[in-house]
């Protein structure tokens, strides 16, 4: 008796590893704007306008990251579905960018304070 499973020749993606993709992307956007918004915190208390900057910033780029994360798995699985080719990584660089910088900030909060 043999153990291999046949799959119907419409199923590509047998182990959903785009949904989980998406999903990954969406709890790395909101965990890093969360860490942003506690760095915001801690520079508004020696720099107002620089805690409100940084706290818009990271709401922001939150926002970007997650929507950019759910459009780039609805672009992918259409892209999958008609055997193109799937689409860049711009959400990773933005996602970089966020977090690089939350940790300029947060260096340099540690040195001024």
């Amino acid at each position: 008796m043999s153990t291999e499973h046949h799959w119907p020749e419409h199923t590509w993606d047998r182990g959903v590893q785009i949904e989980r993709t998406k999903l990954a992307w969406q709890r790395t956007a909101l965990s890093a704007t969360g860490c942003s918004l506690v760095i915001a915190r801690f520079v508004g208390v020696h720099s107002i306008p620089a805690g409100i900057a940084l706290g818009l910033l990271a709401v922001i780029g939150g926002i970007a990251v997650g929507t950019g994360a759910s459009r780039r798995y609805r672009r992918t699985v259409r892209a999958l579905h008609r055997s193109e080719s799937i689409p860049d990584g711009r959400v990773f660089a933005l996602m970089t960018g966020l977090l690089l910088i939350t940790g300029l900030c947060a260096l340099i909060l540690l040195l001024v304070a």
